[in-house]
């Protein structure tokens, strides 16, 4: 069972006028991650807003040069396939997806192949206050210190011990019916006619150095925690 942890940023909250600019994903068969992360900025042909900016630090000027959904869209569907995906707050991530695919002529995303950790937790702990990512990063004790702030894959990495988390503590995997013993030939997902980095690229490495140099600065956690 193939399943993509995946995460986005925006450049604000409200749908009908904002837009993607970060997707995050990590690759998992059953429950176990394979190494494969995919991680892509995106420029949004748009200003991102001032809250938003807070909340992720990713700048106009950092967006500049990336490209546009419409030129990773391809590359997007190929990677997912048709394997579940694992959202937290799947009603927010996914009408952004969707509004992107529709913009540029693809097919859309349906909800019955997206597991919303959000209600899972909700489920498996109704006790809690609260069920974001940090409360329930700290409910696990992760270690939560690369989340200086928001970023979709460093939110996927953290989203994936979550879920796995969640499915133990809830006594059952939710795909339990599933032979986990299946040949590839019988899984439910196509082989892939486009090739995948199972790393961040040398050119995002390099990208991500220079933005986190010339907006974070040598004093942020993230540095610090990087230079470890």
């Amino acid at each position: 069972m193939r399943e993509l942890i995946l995460d986005i940023e925006t450049t604000g909250l409200d749908l009908a006028s904002n837009r993607i600019i970060e997707i995050g994903m990590i690759e998992q068969i059953h429950h176990q991650r394979t190494g494969m992360e995919y991680q892509r900025y995106i420029n949004p042909e748009r200003p991102i807003e001032e809250e938003a900016l807070k909340v992720h630090g990713i700048s106009n000027e950092f967006l500049e040069d990336k490209p546009k959904f419409s030129e990773i869209a391809d590359e997007f569907l190929e990677i997912i396939g048709d394997s579940n995906l694992v959202i937290h707050n799947a009603e927010f991530d996914v009408p952004f997806i969707n509004m992107e695919l529709k913009r540029c002529g693809k097919r859309e995303i349906n909800l019955d192949r997206v597991v919303d950790t959000l209600e899972l937790a909700r489920r498996v702990l109704p006790s809690k206050a609260q069920h974001n990512l940090d409360a329930l990063g700290n409910y696990y004790r992760l270690d939560l210190s690369i989340r200086s702030m928001h970023g979709a894959l460093i939110d996927a990495q953290i989203l994936s011990e979550i879920y796995n988390k969640l499915n133990q503590e809830g006594g059952k995997d939710l795909f339990a019916d599933i032979d986990t013993t299946a040949t590839k030939q019988s899984r439910k997902f196509p082989e892939r006619s486009l090739p995948i980095k199972f790393s961040i690229s040398e050119e995002e490495l390099a990208s991500h150095e220079e933005y986190v140099n010339k907006y974070l600065g040598p004093d942020s956690l993230w540095s610090q925690t990087a230079n470890k």
